[in-house]
């Protein structure tokens, strides 16, 4: 998405490990609270979640996303593909 010159903010760790980090596109906005992330998701229109260590499970970011209106994308998880049902990408 930054290199086709679309500007995302992103919050959390690790994000300084990526190709992306330089990018003038790219937006690390630091470390927040998971209160302050559930606010943020009111302005956000796209959400974009990793699951890094829940490879099983799901993420309470997903569906905060979701109610707050934005769409998110994600990796899957066994939990996700279950409950949506086969056949469906996550």
């Amino acid at each position: 998405m930054v290199d086709a010159g679309v500007d995302v903010i992103v919050y959390g760790r690790g994000w300084k490990k990526t190709k992306c980090f330089e990018n003038s596109h790219f937006h690390f906005g630091g470390f927040v609270s998971s209160m302050q992330v559930t606010e943020m998701m009111k302005d956000a229109k796209i959400g974009l979640n990793t699951m890094a260590w829940f490879k099983a499970g799901s993420h309470v970011r997903i569906f905060n996303g979701m109610l707050a209106g934005a769409v998110v994308v994600t990796d899957s998880s066994k939990y996700m593909s279950e409950t949506l049902g086969k056949g469906r990408r996550l």
